[in-house]
């Protein structure tokens, strides 16, 4: 409880510079929150594909960017289900779908050899508990740099704990944190397929019982 007389603490917001460069449109100029794996062709993929679809929505946003250059120039939903089955075939989910970090970022590095990229895959685990288990400042932190940077960053959640929005065993995209000095109050915001929504991190950190991971790409090339 703050002392009384506090105030409170002054909100910091963060995001992604031009949110358009993640959406993608479909042939009646709908837009959609990135790509979706709903528009995978087979059951399989539908039902294990938010890992490869999140990692082309990353790809996607360096593309619009410019700091990339994508075997599909992505401009409608067609060339995004493109890029999402070019990924596929490097981020390849097993049966239990893309759970760990090494899945995520070795086929991320898979992908880009094979198509003369250059990418560092940035991460930071998040176990469900013990002393491996990074701090939440450290956690907000991370996104903010990678927000700093004008990065999406993924996020895998195994367990939601009491934040009742976020589907488990799943990755979205974080495109916007907005937290105050002591981290006490962290709310990001998410693009999940046709979606978008705000989630409390801070409550997410505190409660899940499995943890989860973040993950944002960067173009060597850029400062720090």
């Amino acid at each position: 409880m703050r002392p009384k007389g506090k105030g409170r603490e002054k909100m910091i917001t963060q995001t992604l510079r031009n949110l358009k460069n993640i959406h993608a449109i479909d042939h009646s100029g709908l837009e959609y929150f990135g790509c979706d794996q709903d528009w995978y062709s087979s059951k399989w993929q539908q039902v294990s594909g938010c890992g490869p679809s999140t990692a082309a929505t990353l790809l996607l946003y360096l593309q619009k960017s410019g700091r990339i250059n994508l075997p599909v120039h992505v401009f409608e939903q067609k060339d995004c289900l493109l890029l999402m089955e070019a990924v596929w075939s490097h981020v390849t989910p097993d049966q239990d779908g893309i759970y760990l970090i090494d899945q995520f970022c070795s086929g991320i590095q898979s992908f880009a050899r094979s198509h003369g990229l250059s990418l560092d895959c940035h991460s930071l685990d998040i176990p469900e508990s013990g002393a491996l288990k990074p701090q939440l400042a450290d956690a907000v932190a991370f996104i903010s740099n990678g927000l700093a940077k004008d990065c999406p960053i993924a996020f895998l959640n195994l367990s939601s704990g009491m934040v009742t929005n976020l589907e488990e065993w799943h990755w979205v995209t974080i495109v916007a944190l907005n937290t105050d000095d002591t981290q006490d109050q962290s709310i990001v915001t998410i693009f999940d397929g046709d979606k978008s929504d705000t989630i409390d991190f801070s409550l997410w950190y505190q409660t899940t019982t499995d943890g989860g991971a973040l993950i944002y790409l960067e173009t060597p090339n850029l400062t720090e």
